[in-house]
């Protein structure tokens, strides 16, 4: 992989990072980021899918058709010129520490701070995450509040309320928080 050299590296100040496997993307996701722009202000924000959650043994959708609805969200619901994709784990074709990905994009980009967004479901698990601590020195987290999980309280936190999660949503659940084109094309493949 080419990377810039130091010098020639593009400086971003504020880069927010936002990472997950999609799987499916709802509603609640497109909420969560916009939540995070309007507070944080980046000048510059990733969203990082995931090949796959290094803590799970699959994904039920393609990484194609997940791109697919992550570009959708982009253009038609996002519009943000600040928010692109990062095919850094995809194009890696296995599952990726995130401190992996934090390490490509410094090569990648002369950064100021990251932040990397999250939600705090994720909270119990953080400290089994590849090299936690020196992620935890790179990059600033930012918890989502989630219903039913607690808060982080050495995080900065922001009060996300929004009921649905991706695994509620593959368990046929709350598809009300599903983007018409996914909505579809999920329907569409549980008739076949």
């Amino acid at each position: 992989m080419h990377y810039p050299t130091l010098k020639h590296r593009p400086k971003i100040k504020h880069l927010l990072v936002y990472g997950g496997s999609f799987d499916p993307l709802h509603l609640g996701h497109i909420k969560a980021l916009k939540l995070a722009l309007n507070k944080l202000n980046p000048s510059h924000c990733l969203i990082v899918p995931a090949f796959r959650n290094p803590f799970k043994s699959t994904t039920t959708h393609s990484t194609k058709i997940r791109i697919k609805w992550l570009k959708r969200a982009l253009s038609c619901l996002i519009k943000d010129h600040r928010v692109k994709l990062c095919y850094f784990e995809i194009r890696r074709n296995e599952p990726t520490p995130t401190i992996w990905t934090i390490y490509h994009l410094k090569k990648q980009y002369n950064l100021q701070k990251i932040t990397f967004l999250l939600g705090s479901d994720n909270t119990s698990t953080l400290h089994t995450w590849d090299d936690y601590p020196k992620l935890s020195k790179l990059v600033d987290f930012l918890f989502l509040s989630r219903p039913n999980y607690p808060n982080p309280t050495s995080f900065q936190t922001l009060d996300f309320q929004c009921d649905v999660s991706s695994s509620e949503i593959r368990e046929g659940k709350k598809w009300e928080f599903l983007p018409k084109y996914a909505k579809l094309k999920i329907q569409s493949h549980l008739k076949t």
